[in-house]
């Protein structure tokens, strides 16, 4: 909503213009009667435009113009006016008018194109701001890069000289502004020659006469130099030159960038130094160690040997998921492998295990029993698949045994030798299979990617000409557009009436070798881009599986260029943007840190952000990133301080969300951090000069009051003295305004308070409970456990509700108050039974001064509200009752318990 003042020695018209522009809910109306008294009122420049007569009393619009442009250069201002001479609309625009606007004619359509021009004159001056203040912020930012920056248009003149190569060469960029012929060159070389900005289209044979370590990135060019530096230094730079370019990526210009890397290429050399000294060292080390180490190895040899064997045949049983047994049938003890006792669920160890124990884990054991003696007594093999339950309740097991019978040299049997592998996975793999071979007619038909079987067609020679398509899914139509039964048995060449077989090459590589291939293509023919996967099933034919791409691929190009925008626009923004972990550790912070706290981001990154917080402030902000950890979702935007790496103390103001992974979890924060100092400064200045003007008009106020005590006590010993009709008709009016006056004054009162403390979150039952509910009213309250970020005033919104409903509702009986969602909003609704609102009314309710009573009550319930976004609507029925929804926007009200 835009702040207008309207400024006209005329009352009515006055009035008619602050209803009509009103009306559009637009604007706020603000109206003096004279340009002196607009001169004079403090909040002249917090108007968002100016709307004034011409031809007034004292001061003409011309002459308010000429004052009001002395003091603010861009507050939009608008001659409105019955005077349409040439010469009075020739004046006013050239004193600075913005638009005149004539009166006269039908009065919707007049006021309809003075609300149009204000809006278009307050749009325009806030683009010219922004725009100002965005060239502003470049050029600072260049000014106070740390490398030396050169720009010159194609001419080859200055446009860009800023501090640090003021520091560089000597030369102070008023001297070099506008310079071309290679001017920037006489101080750091003593001649006119080219820099490597001038050289960006020269053969690398050419820029090499003037630098080395040439490195070309795109159009860009880096390469390193020796420079004379004031005061006889000599340094050696490194240089990195590229185009500029305009909206239309046409070449205007260049720039180069200049860093100073003597002390890298001095520290370079001294490291180098330091390790060949290491090196010689370290080599005569190693030659002492490899006579020890060559002596230990054959000390090792033999028992590394032993190890070795013994290792190979378990790492040969667990890969093989196979472990021996022998059954000693003398002892009757039962010895088991340490990958057999793995298997069975028993503790990786190799020894002797209880065949009660054994017998437990296999659910069949009766069958395992009779398989063994029959082995025994020679009756049949050992060759058994059965399921085990394994000891240690780990999923049950397939396993499969073997066992051969050993004898003694009598031909008595001594024992049962035999391995158990498992072959949980493979009866699995089988069962699997037998069941993908089911799904997989299915899966084929109902797919959503589309899939072909093709075969390849070779010539006399063998090699591959082209391919015929077999089998086609339904979705192999809806991805090609193309219908299955056109193109079965066809080749490609027929099938998609192409010269030549599309990727050819590819598939039949896959169908040759059985190499599966993945590919992203765009096929012309049809006009789409395909993903495709081709494998081959057996030699000679392959499948393809593909999906239509194209909308990705668009999405990708546009994401791209977004992804562009924004990387410029968090460099460049004015506030830094940041990322942390939930340790509060720094995963990322833009380039403006170093504007704002004077560090580089490299500097930060992987530290904690309490390392910028002054001693005196940590206790703070340690309790305030508690809370900022705790949340989950909504966090407040707090305040912290700082400080500058220079060491003056700061206070920012950190905005953020939480940044969560696929599943929901939080894995760090993200956010904007502002510089608020100033702004803190500024606002205690204010709160300061808010306590004074408080005491001022508290004093006025009370001796105001006292007079218009005394001035009602003379009115009434007037009325009482028998006066004539007429004089008591006038001293009733008399009475009535100073009664007017009181209320104006006790208004004044409370208005004053509006604002001038920090909004906070109440509760809203809370409020609603200490209402003071006249006896005949029945009054409902279901609000829940509802939180509003509002004015401290905030209970006068209830009691100045409860007192319409009651006052103008003549016979309300019931008032209900409740709330709803609509949408992201919080609606709570506050509706009786009374007369309700006239529809012609609505709106007007709320204006200041309207209404049988005060008319400041409702005016000042919006005022209240609107402080912290909130707004206030009459929605009853007339006749049914009065129903005020008040709208909370999402950030000004929480349910539950969110903190």
């Amino acid at each position: 909503m835009y702040s207008i003042l309207y400024v006209d020695d005329e009352p009515t018209l006055l009035e008619i213009g602050k209803l009509f522009l009103e009306q559009s809910g637009d604007f706020q109306v603000s109206v003096m009667a004279s340009a002196q008294e607009a001169l004079d009122s403090p909040a002249l420049g917090t108007y968002d435009a100016i709307v004034s007569d011409y031809q007034m009393p004292g001061m003409d619009g011309i002459a308010f113009l000429k004052a009001v442009r002395e003091r603010y250069d861009d507050l939009p201002f608008l001659i409105f006016t019955g005077r349409g001479r040439e010469e009075v609309v020739i004046e006013a625009i050239n004193n600075g008018a913005d638009f005149y606007v004539q009166k006269g004619g039908d009065p919707t359509a007049q006021f309809a194109e003075l609300a149009y021009k204000i809006r278009h004159a307050v749009l325009r001056k806030q683009a010219e701001r922004s725009q100002g203040e965005s060239e502003r912020r470049l050029a600072d930012i260049i000014d106070f890069l740390p490398d030396a920056m050169l720009a010159v248009d194609k001419e080859g003149r200055v446009l860009v000289w800023n501090r640090a190569n003021e520091e560089l060469t000597g030369v102070p960029a008023s001297m070099m502004l506008g310079k071309g012929n290679y001017e920037y060159a006489l101080s750091p070389y003593g001649e006119r020659r080219p820099f490597l900005l001038d050289m960006l289209s020269w053969p690398d044979e050419e820029i090499k006469k003037y630098y080395s370590h040439i490195v070309h990135d795109g159009r860009a060019i880096s390469a390193e130099s020796d420079l004379a530096a004031p005061k006889g230094r000599q340094i050696h730079i490194m240089v990195k030159a590229s185009p500029l370019y305009n909206q239309k990526r046409e070449v205007t210009g260049a720039i180069e960038v200049v860093r100073d890397i003597t002390r890298r290429i001095e520290t370079e050399q001294d490291l180098r130094a330091a390790y060949e000294r290491v090196t010689m060292t370290e080599e005569e080390l190693r030659s002492q160690f490899d006579e020890l180490r060559a002596t230990n190895e054959q000390l090792t040899a033999a028992k590394d040997e032993l190890r070795r064997q013994v290792d190979r045949l378990a790492m040969a049983q667990s890969i093989g998921q196979s472990g021996s047994w022998e059954y000693d049938i003398v002892t009757g003890t039962f010895w088991v492998s340490a990958e057999g006792a793995r298997i069975l669920g028993f503790p990786a160890v190799a020894g002797n295990i209880p065949v009660e124990k054994i017998e437990a884990c296999i659910p069949d054991a009766a069958m395992v029993r009779r398989t063994m003696t029959g082995l025994i007594a020679g009756e049949k093999e050992y060759n058994l698949e059965y399921a085990i339950r394994p000891a240690d309740g780990s999923a049950p097991r397939m396993i499969l045994s073997v066992a051969r019978l050993e004898k003694d040299t009598s031909g008595r049997p001594v024992r049962v030798i035999g391995i158990a592998r498992d072959i949980t996975e493979r009866q699995q793999a089988k069962e699997a299979l037998m069941k993908s071979e089911d799904r997989f007619a299915a899966l084929f038909s109902n797919m959503l990617s589309g899939a072909a079987l093709h075969k390849l067609v070779c010539n006399d020679k063998g090699e591959p000409e082209d391919y015929v398509i077999l089998a086609a899914n339904p979705a192999f139509e809806q991805h090609l557009g193309i219908s299955r039964e056109s193109v079965l048995g066809k080749t490609s060449r027929e099938a998609y009436g192409v010269s030549e077989p599309p990727y050819l090459d590819i598939y039949a590589k896959a169908a040759l070798t059985g190499r599966a291939e993945v590919f992203e293509t765009y096929f012309a023919p049809l006009k789409k881009h395909f993903s495709i996967s081709v494998y081959s099933p057996e030699k000679n034919r392959f499948v393809t599986i593909f999906e239509d791409i194209t909308e990705k691929k668009q999405a990708e190009a546009k994401l791209k260029e977004s992804a562009e925008k924004f990387r410029a626009l968090v460099e460049t923004s004015p506030d830094m943007i940041w990322e942390i972990d939930c340790s509060g550790i720094f995963r990322y912070i833009s380039p403006t840190v170093k504007t704002i706290l004077g560090f580089l981001p490299e500097e930060l990154v992987g530290k904690s952000v309490t390392c910028l917080v002054p001693e005196q402030g940590m206790a703070l902000a340690q309790r305030e990133l508690e809370k900022f950890f705790a949340a989950d979702k909504f966090i407040t935007p707090f305040e912290v301080p700082a400080r500058h790496r220079d060491g003056h103390d700061m206070v920012v103001e950190i905005r953020s969300f939480p940044v969560t992974d696929s599943g929901g979890k939080v894995t760090g924060f993200r956010g904007v951090a502002r510089d608020i100092t100033e702004q803190k400064k500024a606002e205690e200045s204010l709160r300061r000069a808010n306590r004074q003007l408080t005491l001022l008009g508290s004093v006025s106020r009370h001796d105001s009051l006292n007079k218009i005590t005394v001035l009602l006590g003379y009115l009434r010993v007037a009325s009482k003295s028998s006066p004539g009709p007429e004089t008591k008709e006038i001293l009733e009016k008399m009475e009535a305004v100073v009664a007017a006056m009181r209320s104006q004054i006790e208004f004044a009162r409370i208005y004053q308070n509006l604002g001038s403390r920090e909004p906070q979150w109440c509760d809203l039952e809370s409020h609603l409970s200490q209402l003071q509910i006249p006896a005949p009213v029945s009054f409902s309250a279901d609000v829940g456990d509802i939180r509003l970020l509002a004015d401290p005033m905030v209970e006068t919104v209830f009691s100045n509700l409860l007192d319409n409903s009651v006052r103008h509702g003549e016979h309300v009986t019931k008032i209900r108050v409740f709330s709803q969602r609509e949408g992201t909003m919080l609606v709570v609704v506050w509706e009786d039974d009374g007369i309700g609102i006239p529809a012609s009314d609505k709106e007007k309710i709320f204006g200041r001064g309207y209404g049988k009573n005060t008319g400041l009550g409702l005016f000042l319930v919006r005022e209240i509200l609107g402080l912290t976004g909130i707004s206030i609507r009459e929605t009853g029925e007339p006749g049914k009752g009065a129903r005020f929804e008040i709208v909370v926007p999402e950030s000004a009200y929480r349910l539950g318990n969110a903190a």
